[in-house]
């Protein structure tokens, strides 16, 4: 099967998530979805977040779906993506809240995760002054998303760390993206995931 694994984007919101999503499905040929949430004030270029998948963790952190939904829910989304038969990965927030990671975890046996990263300070102050959230309330969302979830839960494996505190050009993004891919044995023209765990 081509491109059994997706490249998963993964990130405290206001990271830079979405302009990785956009460069990976803009510039280098990885479809991050078909359907994407609507543009809006606080992301200008896009969100590139597919609408479905977005439902799909929604309704799984809320509780509308069990274990057993989420995973008969994105079974039926990855064999939807998996037919088209392209290098392929989805972006959301929520990827990196520690149920939904150590599910996707358990669900793809050996996707590429990108990991999106920004200083606190410079989060905080966008999810305040961008989203209209209390300093304390972003602050707390900062500290459990990051040292909750992703640091713990991706030892080990396959992931591509992008750190996005520099305002960086697109050229600059995929410059960093398809060293680190390459790097990994992800190879865009043929879609194999060879690649070896990076290093902790």
């Amino acid at each position: 099967m081509k491109y059994p694994n997706p490249v998963i984007v993964l990130g405290c919101p206001r990271s830079g998530t979405s302009a990785v999503a956009r460069v990976l499905h803009e510039r280098m040929g990885i479809c991050m979805g078909n359907d994407f949430k609507p543009y809006d004030p606080i992301t200008p270029d896009g969100h590139y977040e597919e609408k479905v998948i977005s439902d799909i963790h929604q309704q799984f952190t809320y509780g509308e779906l069990v274990y057993t939904g989420w995973h008969n829910a994105l079974s039926d989304y990855t064999r939807k993506r998996l037919e088209e038969g392209a290098p392929w990965g989805f972006k959301q927030p929520n990827n990196s809240l520690p149920h939904i990671l150590g599910a996707l975890i358990c669900f793809y046996p050996d996707p590429i995760w990108v990991r999106c990263s920004r200083s606190k300070k410079q989060t905080i102050k966008s999810l305040v002054e961008k989203c209209g959230l209390p300093d304390t309330v972003a602050a707390e969302g900062v500290y459990y998303i990051n040292n909750q979830g992703p640091e713990v839960l991706l030892k080990g494996r396959k992931v591509v760390f992008m750190e996005m505190s520099e305002r960086r050009t697109d050229e600059e993004i995929q410059g960093r993206l398809e060293s680190a891919l390459r790097r990994l044995g992800y190879d865009l023209e043929r879609g194999s995931e060879r690649g070896e765990v990076v290093p902790e």
